[in-house]
């Protein structure tokens, strides 16, 4: 019987010590609306996979894709739904700022051809 190294680096999640714990109707919320957000803004699971690996959470299609669904659940699922949430309303935010930046600026361009 070999044993297996310990020192090796694992390249799925564990979950962190201090991990989140959704109540149902929570996680049903969070999953709704990141589903309604992504359709929203014509943004794809890719890129809020993307999205979710720049702020170190690792997930591939099939498992967001079971999230969004309902099908998974668990603090994985519970921290990717409060991280995608999170990305959404910072993407929000921005779109929120560049409209208002150019809705300004496009009422300056349309008094100057009036």
């Amino acid at each position: 019987m070999t044993s297996r190294p310990t020192d090796y680096k694992r390249h799925y999640w564990a979950a962190p010590i201090s991990h989140y714990e959704l109540p149902e109707e929570e996680r049903e919320r969070l999953r709704v609306h990141v589903k309604d957000r992504l359709t929203a803004h014509c943004l794809t699971q890719v890129w809020l996979i993307q999205q979710l690996q720049n702020a170190g959470l690792t997930t591939d299609k099939s498992e967001l894709c079971s999230i969004l669904a309902g099908t998974r659940s668990g603090p994985k699922v519970d921290e990717i739904l409060v991280e995608s949430d999170r990305i959404i309303t910072a993407y929000d935010d921005f779109l929120c700022a560049v409209d208002k930046k150019h809705s300004s600026l496009w009422t300056k361009i349309c008094k100057k051809k009036s």
